[in-house]
């Protein structure tokens, strides 16, 4: 029997944060985020696998591009982001088929308080070959992050275009110093929890069933090059529970630069 995840304490944890933050394709920092001018981030990274919400979307190398420009609001900061993924091929699976690729961007206003970041956006997915469960779409997005001992974040979206449901994720890491040179270099163990609500039926179900649909345990390495500029590389095992997620070990690595966000 599959564990049901009760949907009476979803809808509590839903109705503590506002109903629409930040995706988390992008890395979170670790630190007090302070008084934000203005940021610009982004990341170029090669990966073995495309995996998304404990689903493959394209099993082959994977080049991922993140990007976000944001400035400083006085409550916090509103940005713009984009993801993009590209195949490494261009017909994979058959010659017949177009390759595979994804392009997502959100606009976004996170809330800073101490030891807490809070997000709200809307994002549009995008990809250039669909199928039944894999289609063009939209979402409202909230996410709580935390700077305390484990950094226990929490993410809440809602598919109000072709899916009509719900996704949450809550998970768990924690940056380890490394003691090395530089003590802004580390390791950083996570563990992440997917749950899915009404993403089972209609004419696109994204999942099976309601409910857990997948964990993740994770590792990911920061190793600071400049003040700017960090190699990180980062493995994850994924372990399906729902019957249309699959079990995969997926690894790669970013070359990650950033400008601005803080004042001092």
């Amino acid at each position: 029997m599959r564990w049901k995840f009760p949907k009476l304490l979803l809808t509590v944890s839903v109705a503590l944060v506002p109903c629409v933050a930040r995706a988390q394709v992008f890395d979170k920092d670790y630190s007090d985020p302070g008084d934000t001018d203005g940021l610009l981030k982004g990341s170029l990274g090669l990966f073995s696998d495309r995996e998304f919400r404990g689903q493959n979307l394209y099993d082959g190398t994977s080049m991922q591009l993140h990007g976000e420009a944001g400035i400083g609001t006085g409550l916090g900061l509103l940005y713009l982001g984009l993801f993009t993924h590209f195949s490494n091929d261009n017909n994979h699976g058959g010659e017949d088929e177009k390759s595979f690729d994804e392009f997502d961007y959100e606009i976004g206003h996170r809330f800073f308080f101490e030891d807490v970041e809070i997000g709200v956006g809307h994002r549009w997915l995008n990809y250039s070959r669909t199928t039944e469960r894999l289609r063009d779409t939209t979402e409202v997005f909230t996410e709580i992050n935390t700077n305390v001992i484990a950094h226990p974040h929490f993410l809440a979206t809602y598919d109000y275009d072709e899916h009509d449901g719900w996704y949450y994720e809550v998970g768990l890491e924690q940056p380890v110093l490394l003691g090395l040179d530089d003590e802004r270099h580390a390791v950083v163990p996570s563990v992440t929890m997917g749950i899915s609500e009404s993403l089972d039926g209609g004419k696109h179900p994204i999942y099976d069933d309601d409910g857990i649909a997948f964990f993740d345990v994770g590792l990911k390495g920061i190793f600071v090059l400049t003040d700017s500029l960090s190699l990180e590389p980062e493995a994850k095992y994924t372990a399906e529970v729902d019957d249309a997620t699959d079990s995969d070990f997926t690894f790669g690595m970013n070359l990650v630069g950033q400008l601005g966000g803080q004042k001092d």
